[in-house]
């Protein structure tokens, strides 16, 4: 089984339209995940651009290649938590997972 840290998710991840995780809502989605406490979930569809902070990061509950992202005093969530269920994670390149989002379905993301 693989072993998911934070450091192997900092970095930017954009979510790609790969089948079977391809919509046609023109919706883009990127991580920022940092070293620091400092993270962004931004949502980008036509000329909207959304952009969430959060204060904190952690990643936990890693069973059966299943994982969850916490943002902490997340904006998304009006200061609360918010958790991302993900799973899948592929080590190799391109770095990617499976992550469900706020209402948007199961998205691939991939590392950039």
């Amino acid at each position: 089984m693989i072993k998911i840290r934070r450091d192997d998710l900092v970095g930017v991840w954009e979510n790609q339209d790969v089948a079977p995780f391809k919509y046609d809502d023109n919706l883009e989605i990127t991580l920022y995940l940092g070293a620091g406490e400092s993270n962004t979930i931004e949502f980008v569809q036509g000329e909207n651009i959304i952009a969430y902070h959060s204060d904190g990061l952690e990643v936990s509950g890693i069973t059966d290649g299943k994982f969850t992202i916490t943002f902490r005093n997340s904006e998304l969530n009006d200061g609360n938590d918010i958790c991302i269920n993900c799973r899948m994670y592929l080590p190799n390149q391109p770095k990617a997972f499976i992550a469900n989002i706020n209402n948007s379905g199961d998205r691939y993301f991939e590392r950039k």
